[in-house]
């Protein structure tokens, strides 16, 4: 039986490269670095990303309650929707013409037509 032998030096040379335990281990070192640098770098966008988030949570628990124009618009919207609500369950028989008034105004001023009239219970 005959062993198989390598005649290209070239050939020889790569397989005792590749053989060689002190060059595996670098070779293994390397790889195992790398992948060291992608997980620090893998881990500090996650940090960047949670800090920026944290941050971003804080300013709106901080502007949540002292935004004026919010709160004005927040207060509008329920004026609105009481407004409709109402003349939904009571359409006006005379009506609110538009007038511009405000939203609050031409609520009220349908709310004292209907007690007036008394339609509304109070």
């Amino acid at each position: 039986m005959h062993t198989a032998r390598i005649t290209d030096g070239t050939a020889r040379e790569a397989v005792e490269v590749a053989s060689d335990e002190y060059i595996y281990a670098a070779q293994k070192e390397e790889r195992a670095m790398d992948e060291r640098e992608e997980v620090d770098r893998l881990l500090e966008d996650v940090d960047r990303e949670l800090a920026e988030e944290e941050e971003m949570a804080e300013w709106r628990a901080r502007r949540r309650f002292n935004d004026v124009q919010r709160i004005h618009r927040a207060r509008r919207r329920a004026e609105r929707e009481q407004l409709d609500l109402l003349t939904r369950q009571h359409p006006p028989t005379t009506g609110v013409a538009p007038s511009g008034k405000s939203t609050a105004t031409a609520l009220r001023s349908l709310a004292e037509q209907r007690l007036a009239g008394g339609e509304v219970a109070a």
